[in-house]
């Protein structure tokens, strides 16, 4: 359900957005050859894997591609065991500008 916010929240602001319903729908589009992704955004806690271990996987797929990590439970530090890290942090909840001023920032910058 969050993604489907956060999708909602994205085409607000103007953005092109998929929702998968879970890491291994997401690894999949990752994997299809004729779409194109500039970055992920995606929760900590998710089922099956976090939400880093998806950005690893991602990245061996798409190298480069750009990543944001958003939870309500935790913050940067809970990532620092990972040798893989996102582009940025979100903490939950967040507004839409908020969320869309971020993804500015980590396309453009």
């Amino acid at each position: 359900m969050v993604g489907e916010v956060v999708q909602a929240m994205l085409q607000m602001g103007g953005f092109r957005s998929v929702h998968a319903s879970g890491p291994q729908e997401a690894l999949a589009m990752l994997r299809e050859p004729n779409r194109e992704f500039d970055l992920i955004l995606t929760d900590f806690r998710m089922p099956r894997m976090t939400g880093i271990e998806l950005i690893q996987e991602a990245r061996t797929l798409r190298p480069g591609i750009k990543t944001i990590l958003y939870s309500g439970n935790a913050d940067e530090s809970m990532a620092a065991g990972y040798a893989i890290q996102p582009d940025r942090f979100l903490r939950k909840p967040f507004a839409p500008r908020i969320l869309n001023d971020l993804v500015r920032e980590v396309l453009t910058g």
